[in-house]
């Protein structure tokens, strides 16, 4: 769920009420790379969201042009407000899930673990980041990552 779309269903509740929002974000082409994996298993071939058959470069091409069945949301695109600018929550980068488990446990006052349960297919995949990296709408959610301030 996007922040956009917790405010329009709650309000300003968790505001008001002294809640901290917490949200997670995925390095955008890990992210893009990891739906690319999830996608390309053999018990969904028969799909037209599967991935077999492409390069990570052609999926990545189709995510740009939001061209279906492959129009994914951004992985920054949660931490957005109504206006696209960055909300006022709490980030935590993926690659560093330890760093929220430490928060929820002061929080708590007590030991928090967070396990790593949300893995990619493992499978060697060779492409180019610099090319998929230029792609307008990567191009655009890497530049909003490169800005959160992270914890």
């Amino acid at each position: 769920i996007s922040y956009h779309e917790l405010k329009h269903m709650f309000g300003d509740y968790f505001e008001d009420n002294g809640c901290t929002i917490f949200v997670v974000i995925r390095d955008p082409i890990e992210a893009l790379l990891s739906w690319y994996k999830y996608r390309s298993r053999e018990a969904i071939a028969y799909l037209p969201s599967s991935t077999r058959g492409m390069t990570f470069e052609q999926f990545a091409k189709m995510w740009n042009d939001k061209a279906p069945p492959h129009n994914l949301r951004s992985s920054v695109g949660i931490a957005l407000d109504s206006d696209g600018a960055l909300a006022p929550i709490s980030y935590y980068r993926y690659s560093e899930m330890s760093k929220l488990a430490d928060r929820l446990s002061e929080l708590c006052g007590e030991t928090i673990t967070v396990p790593h349960i949300n893995k990619s297919l493992k499978f060697e995949l060779k492409y180019d980041r610099a090319e998929i990296a230029a792609l307008p709408r990567m191009k655009k959610a890497l530049d909003t990552f490169q800005i959160i301030d992270f914890q």
